[in-house]
């Protein structure tokens, strides 16, 4: 069975945001966080539109 964008773009965010730890964020850091972050509501928007 086939992983869903949703659920792709939601692993791939929380396996940066475990890997990353409790240290402090460079500023690359979070630039790659929001990066991730905002694939994951892409995703869940197209998702939700699909659905509608």
């Amino acid at each position: 069975m086939h992983a869903t964008p949703v659920a792709e773009a939601n692993d791939a965010l929380r396996a940066y945001l475990h890997a990353h730890g409790s240290r402090a964020w460079t500023p690359a850091e979070l630039a790659e966080l929001e990066r991730l972050r905002s694939a994951f509501l892409a995703a869940q928007r197209a998702h939700y539109r699909k659905a509608a």
